[in-house]
């Protein structure tokens, strides 16, 4: 294994193993933002996220009102970038409103991409 690489999780797939490699810089810090159609798309997210990654984060509702389950997360994370972040979302279920609204959080919208 290369020594700038960490292996960070491992995901079943298909009954088979697959092991995730991302690059790891444990002095990497960034704030990103994404919503979610439901809480429980964020509770699966945090799951499969290794300990110790998730410095910070907050989950509030969608301002579209109430009558959407969509909730928007705030994450500090330590030493992932946004691919790998979105290679993590990737496994949820269902969590292609994740990956298509991922961005720094200044330059956050939460509008979809839809060319994820």
């Amino acid at each position: 294994m290369r020594p700038d690489y960490k292996v960070l999780g491992i995901s079943r797939l298909n009954k088979k193993s697959r092991i995730v490699f991302v690059t790891w810089e444990p002095n990497f810090e960034e704030t990103y933002k994404f919503r979610a159609e439901c809480q429980e798309d964020i509770d699966r997210l945090f799951e499969l996220l290794p300990p110790g990654i998730v410095k910070w984060f907050e989950i509030t509702p969608f301002p579209d009102g109430p009558q959407f389950p969509d909730r928007e997360c705030t994450i500090t994370t330590i030493g992932l970038k946004k691919r790998n972040i979105k290679a993590y979302m990737r496994q949820v279920k269902d969590g292609h409103v994740m990956v298509e609204t991922l961005a720094l959080k200044n330059k956050y919208t939460g509008e979809r991409t839809y060319k994820e």
